[in-house]
């Protein structure tokens, strides 16, 4: 179920709950003892867990990166070479 904090416009009180989304919580005296009746506003709430993701490709990727620098690296040597071979008028 989700978690909902409420906050009384009267008392200010906050309050924190699970329900249903279905579940309409208008007067504070509905959830608390409160005497003053004060109408209750919902706050935003937070999960406080954050799932991690898995990967479902085979290889880590640390290797798709490593693998492109070294691509790189000997593209620019070969450009490099390429270059040093060549003669430039003056």
């Amino acid at each position: 179920m989700p978690r909902y904090l409420y906050r009384c416009e009267s008392c200010g009180e906050l309050i924190e709950m699970r329900h249903r989304i279905t579940v309409k919580h208008e007067k504070c005296s509905q959830i608390t003892e409160c005497s003053e009746d004060g109408n209750l506003i919902r706050m935003p709430s937070f999960s406080r867990y954050i799932k991690p993701q898995t990967d479902t490709r085979a290889e880590p990727l640390g290797k798709f990166t490593k693998d492109a620098i070294e691509e790189m690296r000997q593209e620019l040597k070969e450009q490099k070479e390429k270059l040093s071979n060549q003669e430039y008028d003056d």
